[in-house]
């Protein structure tokens, strides 16, 4: 935790980006709760969580203590919203200031844009209202005006 306070340190405007994997034979409730609240803290800007799968000759394929599906799913429910509520929080907290987006294409609600921080087709985007000779690869500098859970709306 020290180093991710030192990274917010040194680099405000910086994405902290993780992948987790839940349900490894031999996982406790214990250490699932331990991870379950560092999520909470809502040090990543971005989370990804997966559920454990055997990989045939690997060591862990070799475990005896397997964990049953339904505490997989249940486990990476809890860590998906745990990251949900810290991303819609962090997202609220931009409301009002100016990033720089690159427009990636269109949708039904208007252009689709992408700051530094969000990678395509994994994280939120920014809604924006159609500029009229936007393409994809623009850069504009936006407002934000609302924040979703993932997802900026802004002018």
């Amino acid at each position: 935790m020290e180093k991710l306070d030192l990274i917010r340190e040194v680099l405000p405007d910086c994405a902290i980006r993780t992948a987790f994997i839940v349900g490894h034979p031999g996982e406790t409730d214990a250490d699932f709760n331990e991870l379950l609240e560092f999520v909470k803290e809502g040090r990543f800007t971005h989370a990804g969580v997966f559920t454990y799968s055997v990989e045939p000759g690997t060591l862990s394929a070799k475990m005896k203590n397997d964990i049953p599906v339904e505490v997989k799913e249940e486990r990476r429910a809890l860590l998906m919203e745990a990251q949900r509520e810290a991303s819609a929080a962090r997202c609220a907290a931009q409301v009002g200031k100016t990033v720089e987006v690159m427009i990636d294409g269109s949708g039904e609600e208007g252009l689709i844009a992408r700051s530094q921080h969000e990678a395509p087709e994994v994280d939120g985007v920014f809604l924006l209202p159609d500029f009229e000779d936007a393409v994809p690869g623009d850069r504009y500098d936006v407002e934000i005006t609302h924040a979703f859970d993932y997802d900026f709306a802004a002018e």
